[in-house]
C-alpha cells in the first residue's frame, strides 16, 4: 500500500527532537539539505512522501507523519545508518541507558539523490533495500531515498 504525506518536514533543528542525533549533525543535515533543494527550487518546496509497507507495519521514517525518531547511530554492519522508533515510546528521562533506547527499534537506511529521474530514485531505492537485508542484525529495516531535484522521498519496509 502506498501512502502519500503532505505535511511539512521538519528538518531544522533535529537535535531537539531525536535523542540519536547531536546538534552537530542536526546542523550539518539541515544544511545539506537546504543547499540540495536551494539547487533546484526557491523555499519553501513542497516534498512528496511516498511509504510502501506490508500489512501492519505501516512504520515510516517520517516523522512528521508517524513520529518516528532516531535513537541513535546503528549497529556497525547492520545495513543501516540509524535506530528509529516512535517518539511517543521514548522515556521522558534523558539519562536512560542506550540500550533501552534501542530495544524495539528499527533500522533506518537513508540516501539521497540531487538529480535524476523516477527511475534514479527506484533504482537507488532498491539498493538500500538489498543492504539492509544484507545486515548482519535481525530488527525491521526502513530504506530510503530523498530525490532533491524531484521533490520526493521514498521509503520502504524491509523485513530481514
Amino acid at each position: 500500500m502506498a501512502e502519500h504525506y503532505s505535511d511539512p518536514l521538519p528538518i531544522q533543528r533535529l537535535s531537539e527532537r531525536h535523542p540519536g542525533i547531536t546538534e552537530a549533525i542536526s546542523a550539518y543535515y539541515h544544511e545539506g539539505a537546504a543547499i540540495c533543494f536551494a539547487r533546484h527550487f526557491v523555499s519553501p518546496t513542497v516534498v512528496e512522501v511516498t511509504s510502501v509497507f506490508q500489512g501492519e507495519n505501516r512504520v515510516a521514517a517520517a516523522e512528521s507523519q508517524l513520529g518516528l525518531v532516531a535513537v541513535g547511530r546503528s549497529y556497525k554492519g547492520s545495513g543501516a545508518d540509524y535506530m528509529i522508533k516512535e517518539a511517543a515510546s521514548l522515556p521522558t528521562d534523558r539519562e536512560i541507558e542506550l540500550y533501552d533506547l534501542y530495544e524495539d527499534a528499527f533500522r533506518f537506511e537513508i540516501s539521497g539523490v540531487d538529480a535524476g529521474y523516477p527511475s534514479t530514485i527506484s533504482a537507488r531505492l532498491d539498493r538500500k533495500i538489498q543492504q539492509t537485508r544484507y545486515g548482519n542484525r535481525s530488527e525491521p529495516a526502513i530504506a530510503g531515498i530523498v530525490g532533491f531535484k524531484l521533490r520526493v522521498v521514498r521509503l520502504a519496509e524491509v523485513n530481514p
